[in-house]
């Protein structure tokens, strides 16, 4: 996740970016030691962090968490409400401290008032032979090779936004039309390609820089960076566990290939160009089924793979629940998408500008300047003063935002324990490689280690010695 953070001046009412520009103070000694929360260490100049995570200043200014390998989607989910809790709390420490700032927002968007996006980025540790059967790394056809492979599952992205899609107010910039309209996806805004090298020029769904940051040959990286951050947890699941549930059905073979009528480069991307308005889930979109012409709306495709994935064997219990929670999803978007409102992040914040206007008088479906307020009041996962910030706590100021008020009412329940969150803050998932970086990291003083990174760590005797990690070499039975 690469945070946004507005800030406000002292004597000054405009809020800005706080990245180094213009006269503003840059975030970057956020992610210095001196404002890490208690219980977190790291090396020398390490942006690895001693619960296994990668915590540093990104290209552009942006803050960035990247959360330790996870093998289950309740880990997911806990080590990315920890990165929100490290990043919040790290922005309370600063501000607490620094003379000029009088107030600062935290927001889990990855979208601003021009347009303009920037990274949350899932990755996912595949086999690459099983994915990708004879293709090597780093070959004039990759990105080709990628994009065929993964079809499925860039039409599965483009279809599913009223699920996954982290819901936004956007400017709508129409002649003689409305200010504003409203979107299932914040990313979507932004895609031109279904698959790119690159993530800043040519905004893809999929990243096919392969960089496995493993055994090259045996793993391959998935890049997955045309998604959406989520409030709900239960969106963060959902993203996760339908997508390793299709990458299990497609090495199966049990997943079909739909071909788009039109001969573009990406129709993943030029479907989802027209299905993030698609509130009512009317529009069509056209392909070749046995020589002929078949329109099908998103739900149909969302079926279509729901009915193709039974076939599924070994399914694990994480897959069986988005599964079931998928099937349930896409009867209610066929039924009532409003239904959706307790679970996806689009819906819940549709309904709640509905219920908003509605309360001041105006028209249920209006999209408007005060609907774009609320749009980034729902992202706000962490705001304070100069005062609060040395006066409260950061539980006790997360817990006052919109997104802590509904994880605590609408998103219930799929919202971890807040204690298992304070321990993903400071301990790592112990079935990765994530427990043997943060045990090499606070074990440091036993011996030199010159680096750490996400696939190995040097240990300079000397002579210096590299010792690599498998992604999925976690802790040893009884281990402490």
């Amino acid at each position: 996740m690469e945070w946004a953070i507005m800030a406000r001046l002292e004597g000054s009412n405009k809020f800005r970016p706080l990245n180094g520009e213009d006269g503003m103070p840059s975030a970057g000694p956020m992610v210095s030691p001196e404002y890490r929360p208690e219980g977190i260490i790291s090396l020398p100049s390490s942006a690895f962090l001693s619960n296994g995570s990668r915590y540093y200043q990104d290209v552009g200014g942006h803050i960035e968490y990247a959360t330790p390998e996870n093998l289950s989607l309740d880990d997911v989910v806990l080590s990315e409400l920890a990165g929100e809790w490290v990043a919040a709390d790290s922005l309370r420490r600063f501000i607490a401290s620094h003379a000029t700032i009088e107030e600062a927002i935290l927001y889990k968007r990855v979208i601003d008032d021009k347009g303009e996006t920037w990274g949350y980025h899932v990755n996912i540790s595949e086999d690459r032979q099983q994915l990708m059967p004879g293709q090597l790394p780093l070959t004039v056809s990759f990105n080709d090779h990628l994009a065929a492979t993964t079809r499925p599952l860039l039409l599965h992205y483009a279809t599913s936004l009223p699920m996954l899609g982290g819901g936004l107010v956007h400017p709508a910039k129409l002649a003689n039309g409305p200010a504003y309209r409203y979107s299932f996806g914040q990313k979507v805004m932004d895609i031109q390609y279904d698959v790119s090298g690159s993530t800043t020029r040519n905004k893809p769904f999929i990243s096919s820089r392969d960089e496995s940051h493993a055994n090259a040959e045996k793993y391959l990286r998935l890049h997955i960076v045309g998604t959406d951050p989520h409030i709900s947890p239960w969106a963060t699941r959902m993203m996760m566990g339908t997508t390793t549930l299709m990458l299990a059905g497609m090495k199966q073979g049990k997943v079909r290939e739909l071909q788009y009528k039109y001969p573009v480069a990406s129709p993943a991307a030029h479907i989802a160009s027209l299905a993030k308005f698609d509130i009512e889930g009317q529009n069509k979109y056209e392909f070749i089924v046995d020589g002929r012409t078949k329109k099908y709306r998103d739900s149909d495709i969302q079926e279509m793979y729901i009915q193709d994935l039974e076939a599924v064997t070994d399914m694990s219990n994480d897959q069986a629940w988005a599964y079931a929670e998928w099937k349930r999803a896409v009867e209610d978007r066929r039924q009532d998408i409003m239904r959706l409102e307790d679970r996806s992040d689009a819906i819940a914040k549709l309904s709640l500008i509905q219920r908003l206007n509605v309360k001041h008088g105006k028209e249920r479906d209006v999209i408007d300047t005060d609907a774009a307020n609320f749009d980034k009041l729902y992202t706000t996962v962490f705001h304070t003063t100069r005062e609060a910030a040395q006066e409260l706590d950061t539980h006790t100021l997360m817990a006052k935002t919109l997104p802590g008020k509904l994880r605590k009412s609408l998103f219930s329940a799929t919202m971890p324990d807040g204690s298992d969150i304070d321990d993903r803050v400071v301990n790592p998932p112990r079935s990765t490689r994530a427990y043997k970086r943060g045990e090499i990291i606070r074990n440091a003083g036993n011996e030199k280690i010159s680096s750490v990174n996400w696939g190995q760590y040097i240990v300079s005797r000397g002579t210096q010695t590299t010792v690599k990690f498998d992604p999925w070499d976690g802790a040893e039975d009884g281990e402490e």
